[in-house]
């Protein structure tokens, strides 16, 4: 089945439509960002460590010390973590805070003739010429 001249140039445009809406919807449409998700860490464990102390052994060790304890210092030790680094956060904070409060009541910088700006006419660095007098740089 052949199709005519008038329907060959409609479904070409149509296409050609197709592929401008398609084309601008990529350009135009916000970019995807990672979705970042924190790791689920409950507040209190949610199967008892000491369920452990009911699993057959058969080591010499009792269950209490290869299996119970170990998981209990484990929470333990995660939790003074946590403690410490929303403690390093706020103190962080407080730091930055000072530091801004500081900044702004000292004024602008007035360092625009400072010495550490101006440039030196006598650098050293890289400078071989002691070393190698014909083939080095330096001034």
């Amino acid at each position: 089945m052949r199709l005519d001249y008038r329907t060959q140039r409609a479904a070409g445009r149509a296409l050609a439509v197709g592929a401008i809406v398609l084309l601008a919807g990529a350009v135009l449409a916000p970019g995807a960002h990672a979705q970042v998700r924190q790791r689920y860490s409950p507040a209190r464990p949610t199967v008892s460590p000491y369920l452990n102390l009911l699993r057959e052994n058969r080591s010499p060790v009792p269950n209490y010390y290869s299996l119970v304890r170990p998981q209990l210092q484990q929470f333990q030790f995660e939790q003074e973590t946590q403690q410490i680094q929303l403690l390093q956060n706020q103190e962080l904070t407080q730091l930055r805070t000072n530091l801004l409060r500081t900044q702004e009541a000292a004024g602008p910088a007035t360092g625009s003739s400072s010495w550490f700006q101006q440039p030196s006419s006598r650098s050293q660095f890289q400078n071989t010429s002691r070393y190698y007098s014909r083939a080095g740089g330096g001034r």
